[in-house]
């Protein structure tokens, strides 16, 4: 069997320092047969001309716009391409492969068509969502840019960035703020010259049909408090009050068709807002538990684990939502079939 080509799809908003990163790490020779794909909006793309890259290893630029948005069917034929050329001989074998989306870019779509088209999904595994954020302007950004949200619920890991530039106090009200955007995402506070491989590439500890894949980090159920929602942010940071951030847990197993026809409607009905869902289900009938994984209306393909990592089978599904609340989508799934009429709630 080929071996998948892992990719990790890099994002952060505008200034947070993707480009920088990625000129420092592409001059180490552990990057070697790295594939890099640079997407920009407008006509001409600038960011590719930034890069201080050689020759064989040079990026290749999607122009007329984002991959997430205006280009539809372009990632799909870029990645066709780069086989061919390297199944040619025009360019060097690549192992790994990195995507730099736009700053203003929702990386859910480049996900989704990992997942969803035939050639990439058969080639290549998301090996994580990388989100750069910088220090000095992450708080302001994100109380301000909705698209900065949407790459930090995203990520599978936080680089905060220019933290020489940013005080003692402000560092760790953004990383508080972060906490509670998206608990169960790794946190790395960068130092200047950071650049070694493994920031972006994780060796499959975010997808849970790798080898490498341990499902209770990754869940992240610690992150929580012990009645399954995040402490408040210190009132310093500017958080959307209407971010939420808690663990649905159902102490006994589901009825597996009540229980997809539930998150299917979840993702139906909050759509966008459904920033992030990842879980671990008990369902009736199934010796092991089902892992599920959402970024907004994006479905990863559900995995099945031999066994249980623990001694506790309850199911415990954590969500990252805008405007929806935990009282809302837990009683969905006691009434699946009311969700038609259903809309966000303050409570």
């Amino acid at each position: 069997m080929t071996l998948k080509i892992p990719v990790t799809v890099l994002t952060g908003f505008l200034g947070a320092g993707k480009t920088t990163l990625l000129n420092a790490m592409l001059k180490r020779p552990e990057m070697a047969n790295t594939a890099v794909i640079i997407n920009e909006v407008g006509e001409v793309g600038i960011d590719h001309l930034l890069l201080d890259t050689p020759l064989d290893n040079a990026p290749v630029l999607l122009e007329g716009g984002c991959i997430c948005h205006t280009v539809r069917g372009a990632l799909p034929e870029c990645m066709d391409r780069l086989l061919a050329r390297a199944a040619a001989g025009e360019i060097p074998p690549f192992v790994r492969v990195v995507i730099e989306t736009t700053g203003l870019a929702n990386p859910a779509p480049v996900v989704r068509d990992f997942e969803k088209d035939p050639l990439l999904s058969e080639r290549f595994v998301v090996d994580s969502v990388v989100t750069l954020v910088d220090a000095v302007n992450g708080s302001s950004t994100l109380a301000h840019h909705r698209e900065a949200v949407q790459q930090i619920a995203a990520a599978d890991r936080l680089l905060i960035s220019k933290r020489e530039l940013a005080s003692a106090a402000a560092l760790e009200s953004l990383r508080a703020e972060l906490r509670a955007l998206n608990p169960q995402a790794e946190q790395v506070v960068l130092a200047p010259g950071d650049c070694a491989q493994s920031l972006l590439f994780c060796g499959g500890r975010h997808n849970p049909r790798a080898q490498e894949f341990d499902v209770l980090p990754w869940l992240g159920v610690e992150a929580l408090g012990t009645h399954g929602v995040l402490p408040p942010v210190s009132a310093e940071a500017p958080h959307d009050p209407a971010i939420r951030s808690f663990c649905m847990t159902v102490d006994e197993p589901l009825e597996p068709r009540a229980f997809f026809e539930w998150q299917e409607q979840v993702r139906g009905v909050c759509g966008a807002d459904l920033l992030r869902m990842k879980g671990l289900v008990n369902l009736q009938g199934f010796s092991g538990p089902l892992v599920i994984h959402a970024v907004q209306y994006v479905l990863h393909p559900v995995t099945k684990l031999a066994q249980w990592p623990s001694d506790d089978h309850r199911t415990r599904i954590v969500f990252i939502t805008r405007n929806w609340s935990q009282e809302t989508i837990e009683r969905w799934l006691r009434k699946p079939r009311s969700v038609a009429v259903a809309s966000p709630v303050s409570g």
